[in-house]
């Protein structure tokens, strides 16, 4: 009997807060990218100022994101909820929300801005921080355009824009074809597995953070080499060969 109470107790907890988690860990993650490109700027700026880069500050910043963005997917935690399938007689759970239309309403302009103004924001930083950078190699060398140093720039940093492209990429399918088959009883196979392979597929960005940011970053590989953790894989590596 003991087993009985807990199994629903376990599938409830676990329907709450793994939705809750993915949603607000990935957004974290957009949050954090933005907040990076802002200290890009910053130390173009001010090249001889660190207020922005104490740890302090990234400590803050990081706190204060995490608290927005939670706060902001609270109702995850209390609208998803375990219901039986009608179609199944036995293990026929769906954990689903169950939204009023205020809600509806928020729930989907809260994704949007989670989703497009930090891809908004990151573009607009890196766009500006181009621009910095080619007024001033504009002011030192004469014999080349702004223009032309801004399509030199682009080129070589383009590492900045493709990560932020990737996010958007991959997140627009899980968005249009949730919004598309919001009012639908999923009652199809297609539809099923279209949604989730789209909302999957929207938290690849994430499990390739690497791969989009570091290794394309000549100077974020080297910092990365630095590290303590590339010593130890590099010895490990040695060591089997």
């Amino acid at each position: 009997m003991r087993g009985l109470f807990i199994q629903p107790i376990v599938n409830t907890v676990l329907c709450k807060i793994l939705p809750f988690l993915l949603s607000s860990s990935n957004r974290i993650g957009y949050w954090l990218i933005v907040f990076v490109s802002i200290e890009r700027i910053y130390v173009t700026i001010y090249p001889t100022k660190r207020w922005l880069q104490k740890p302090k500050i990234a400590k803050t910043i990081i706190t204060l994101i995490t608290i927005f963005t939670c706060a902001s997917h609270v109702h995850e935690l209390v609208k998803y909820n375990i219901v039986d399938d009608p179609k199944y007689t036995a293990n026929g759970k769906w954990c689903v929300t169950q939204l009023s239309r205020s809600l509806q309403i928020y729930n989907q302009t809260n994704t949007m801005i989670h989703y497009l103004t930090p891809f908004l924001v990151n573009l607009i930083c890196t766009i500006v921080l181009l621009i910095l950078i080619a007024r001033t190699r504009a002011n030192a060398d004469k014999n080349k355009s702004r223009w032309k140093i801004f399509q030199e720039q682009f080129k070589k940093k383009k590492e900045m824009f493709i990560p932020s492209m990737i996010h958007v990429i991959n997140a627009l399918p899980h968005l249009i074809i949730s919004f598309s088959l919001i009012c639908s009883d999923l009652d199809k196979k297609w539809q099923r597995y279209m949604l989730i392979t789209s909302y999957f597929a929207a938290y690849v960005p994430q499990c390739l953070s690497f791969h989009l940011y570091v290794q394309p970053s000549k100077l974020f590989l080297r910092e990365f080499h630095a590290t303590k953790m590339w010593k130890t894989l590099s010895g490990s590596r040695r060591t089997m060969n």
